[in-house]
């Protein structure tokens, strides 16, 4: 799930496996924007609380820039052959320009479903 890892491994990555690890790093900033917006925004808190940052994090994203390179990455998955191959180059295109409506239904999962479910639990103990 780190985003930087997955850019290094772009980097690193024959031209032939490029769609497969391009697609897993957009859908990877639309699964933390969609139902853990909370992860974005703790990167986000970090970056202006002028607090010592934590140990395990090294670079602090935005939601803007976790919208930004999911865009980028659809874009460029969806330029790749293979997306042809498998049908899916006009929804990955779709999704780089419409991101921010492919969250929407995540945010409203990620915020009557498994908020439900945190709070549940907490009870429960």
């Amino acid at each position: 799930m780190n985003i930087e890892n997955l850019i290094k491994l772009s980097d690193e990555t024959p031209a032939d496996y490029h769609f497969e690890v391009y697609k897993r790093i957009a859908d990877t900033c639309l699964f933390l924007l969609g139902l853990f917006p909370e992860y974005v925004m703790y990167d986000y808190y970090w970056l202006f609380s002028h607090s010592k940052f934590p140990a395990r994090r090294e670079l602090t994203r935005t939601i803007g820039d976790y919208e930004m390179l999911g865009q980028k990455f659809y874009e460029l998955a969806s330029k790749d052959e293979r997306a042809a191959t498998n049908n899916l180059d006009r929804v990955l295109e779709l999704l780089s320009k419409k991101l921010y409506l492919a969250k929407k239904p995540l945010n409203y999962v990620s915020g009557h479903f498994i908020e439900l479910t945190k709070s549940t639990i907490k009870k429960e103990r």
